[in-house]
């Protein structure tokens, strides 16, 4: 069942399956892969800070459209670099944050 769709918490509907464990910044799981994400579980992962998780979607449904995904992650970032400056340093690590959390990261 490894694998999935990274995205952020507030996307993720209940029924949603983990493709990947959740785990905090100690690296101790929070949630197992394979966990079936109910509203409690969601209400934790916001309580807790949880930006992001690898989720596959319910059984008959598509996984995000890309576009869908795209716009946001550019949302996601920014706020997160709204207070940011104009330079080169901050548009190379803005697009660098971007390519990453779409895959295409190396």
């Amino acid at each position: 069942m490894a694998g999935g769709v990274k995205m952020p918490i507030e996307q993720v509907r209940p029924g949603m399956c983990l493709g990947e464990a959740l785990r905090d910044a100690n690296g101790v799981v929070l949630l197992p892969e394979g966990t079936v994400l109910g509203e409690s579980h969601l209400a934790s992962c916001l309580r807790r800070g949880v930006a992001w998780v690898v989720v596959t979607p319910p059984d008959g449904e598509d996984a995000p459209d890309e576009t869908a995904w795209r716009e946001a992650v550019a949302a996601r970032l920014a706020r997160l670099f709204r207070h940011g400056g104009d330079g080169e340093a901050d548009r190379v690590l803005y697009q660098a944050i971007f390519e990453y959390h779409l895959g295409r990261m190396p």
